[in-house]
């Protein structure tokens, strides 16, 4: 049977806001993994606080809750509201469907906003309170952007609360204050909360989403006598060229991919889509499609490089479960093998070898050598054809019996 999305959860948390309780489920393979972080209880409680002292007296009726992870922030801001909508955002596409489960459970409705870009808030939607858990790790230039979408769209009387931790702070305010925004910050042990009006001029300083993620200007790569043209994206590993997993994957597919439908999961920062499509036309893939829990990848690859010569869509596929819905016949389906812990990571990938299976098709694996070690000992239904190892990566290829 397969796997169940609340088998992606470790434990379940409870949690109380403005009299309501809640219960959250945490994952592994999100942040805030053992217990609701101390920047959402510090915005939850500068919320309380603005609301309680009448600074905030306006109906709050559309929540938005930008890079939402578990959803803590919106599920508890429009249930302690009692708001009318609850948007769910996050560029990764795990978060967004483990976030609307917690929204279920916690018998909230909500809606997931399409949106053109991977992060920031979807075109034309006007919210009355948004709220982010800005991530640290992003870059000033992501920062930026997802604070003008923010603001460029907020309704009149609506307010915008964002969370930082400390060190990034100051540079923070700064660039609120380029914008001419007004604004109130609180400062904590390990976290500052920004309490943001409404900017009515901010709509002509939105960033072209292509500079704001690209990386560094296009570089000329090789790859085992392979040259191509790679523009690295922030948020996105690999900026240097293929990781090792990455590189065995690219190894093993350059050998099967002729004239096949390539299905590939997280493609990351993209390295073996390019590789593979500057091979000959003889050897080069028939097709690709990308399927991506990083919707980042996807923009990546569609905006900042040129998978040339190869027909290629993207896809949104949340877990390796959703892999099975895109395998055709024959196809040769791709995946990195990185479990998180306390995840069903294994047990789907058996349903996506069974998916490869029925229809007749190549599965090849790569991961660090215990994980593989680890991952043939459950029972697949496929035949190891090939095995690989170099620098404590191994590879697998498997076909259908």
């Amino acid at each position: 049977m397969a796997p169940e999305l609340d088998e992606w959860f470790y434990k379940f948390q409870p949690f109380k806001w403005r009299g309501k309780r809640y219960e959250f489920g945490l994952s592994h393979a999100l942040f805030s993994s053992d217990r609701i972080d101390d920047g959402s209880k510090a915005l939850l409680g500068v919320l309380d606080e603005r609301i309680e002292a009448g600074s905030d007296q306006e109906v709050f009726d559309r929540v938005y809750d930008i890079g939402c992870g578990n959803g803590v922030l919106g599920i508890c801001a429009a249930g302690g509201l009692s708001a009318g909508e609850l948007h769910l955002e996050d560029r990764d596409a795990l978060a967004v469907a483990l976030a609307v489960r917690n929204a279920e459970r916690n018998a909230l409705p909500c809606r997931v906003l399409p949106h053109a870009q991977p992060t920031g808030v979807g075109e034309g939607f006007e919210s009355d309170l948004i709220v982010c858990n800005l991530p640290a790790k992003a870059g000033e230039a992501v920062h930026d952007h997802m604070v003008d979408h923010a603001l460029a769209h907020l309704a009149p009387s609506g307010r915008l609360l964002i969370v930082v931790v400390n060190p990034i702070a100051d540079r923070l305010a700064a660039h609120l204050e380029s914008r001419s925004a007004r604004f109130e910050q609180r400062t904590f042990s390990g976290h500052t909360v920004f309490a943001v009006e409404h900017t009515p001029t901010l709509g002509d300083v939105l960033s072209q989403a292509q500079d704001v993620y690209r990386r560094g200007e296009r570089r000329t790569l090789e790859y085992r006598g392979i040259t191509y043209e790679f523009t690295p994206a922030l948020g996105l590993a690999e900026y240097d060229g293929p990781s090792y997993t990455t590189a065995m994957l690219t190894r093993l597919a350059i050998e099967y991919c002729a004239d096949r439908r390539v299905v590939l999961y997280e493609p990351g920062g993209g390295h073996l889509p390019l590789i593979l499509s500057r091979l000959s036309e003889k050897k080069r893939p028939r097709s690709f499609l990308l399927a991506c829990r990083n919707t980042l990848a996807g923009y990546a690859l569609e905006t900042l490089n040129d998978v040339s010569g190869v027909p290629h869509t993207s896809e949104i596929c949340a877990r390796p479960l959703g892999i099975g819905n895109f395998v055709e016949s024959g196809s040769l389906v791709v995946l990195p093998v990185v479990p998180e812990p306390h995840t069903p990571f294994f047990e789907e990938l058996v349903e996506v070898a069974e998916a490869v299976s029925r229809n007749g098709g190549t599965l090849i694996l790569a991961g660090a050598s215990a994980t593989i070690s680890r991952l043939e000992k459950y029972r697949l239904p496929l035949r190891i054809v090939r095995r690989a190892k170099s620098r404590g990566v191994r590879g697998l290829v498997l076909t259908h019996a």
